[in-house]
């Protein structure tokens, strides 16, 4: 039986340093170099102390990078404040596009599956349990941002991020004049959109929003407030505090 080489710490070190950093590094040094018991343990201990030691150094260099961006931005916004609501609203209108691009991927998808004729049920989970729904949400922070200014500088009565997210968690039922009726009511928005007002109930209300399937029209609480019912962004969005 082949005796096994006593390794020291200085011999072990190098070889961590050059192995750690692939897979199974352990396993591979234990079969090629024969390692005992001892030295597994060290080499084991040495990994864990590192991952350890690197976890807090990258938390605190994040910590670091985000309150030296924090730092600039407000510097920048002091000093150059059109300049940073442009690079605002330019970043703002590029990602509602995105998102309405995805958000009618979704749809199309839902309406492929309507020519099919995939039952009902089928077709909602296209919107429910796709992402489709939190894109919506997404978008609507986005519009809702650009209309009203937000997180850009210059404004001082203008709205909180917290009041509107406020508003837009605000189910649609919570401002309907009437509850829906097995799940369905008649589309406020169907005059605008078909040029004639919905005579069955079309639009479904689920989850807090609502969906024609006629008009193909959606909408949420502060859409409502303002569509139909004529208020501005800021009267709708105090209006669901």
């Amino acid at each position: 039986m082949t005796s096994r080489k006593l390794w020291s710490k200085d011999e072990l070190y190098p070889l961590w340093m050059v192995a750690h950093s692939q897979p199974r590094w352990l396993d591979f040094l234990t079969e090629k170099l024969n390692l005992d018991a001892q030295a597994e343990d060290y080499l084991c201990d040495l990994d864990e102390a590192w991952r350890a030691t690197a976890k807090t150094l990258e938390s605190r260099w994040r910590r670091e990078a985000a309150a030296m961006t924090s730092k600039f931005h407000s510097e920048i916004a002091e000093e150059q404040p059109e300049w940073v609501k442009g690079q605002r609203r330019e970043y703002l209108e590029q990602e509602a596009a995105r998102l309405k691009k995805q958000i009618r991927q979704g749809y199309a998808e839902f309406e492929a599956s309507a020519q099919k004729g995939e039952p009902l049920f089928n077709r909602l989970l296209i919107i429910g349990c796709s992402s489709v729904k939190e894109l919506e949400r997404q978008l609507g922070r986005v519009k809702a941002e650009l209309a009203a200014g937000l997180n850009m500088v210059g404004g001082k009565n203008r709205l909180r991020e917290d009041q509107v997210q406020l508003a837009k968690s605000r189910p649609l039922e919570s401002v309907l004049p009437e509850p829906p009726v097995k799940g369905f009511i008649l589309c406020p928005v169907h005059q605008e959109r078909m040029g004639k007002p919905d005579v069955h109930p079309s639009m479904l209300v689920k989850g807090g929003f609502g969906y024609c399937f006629s008009c193909r029209a959606r909408l949420d609480a502060l859409g409502y407030l303002m569509k139909v019912r004529g208020l501005g962004f800021r009267q709708a969005v105090e209006a669901l505090q």
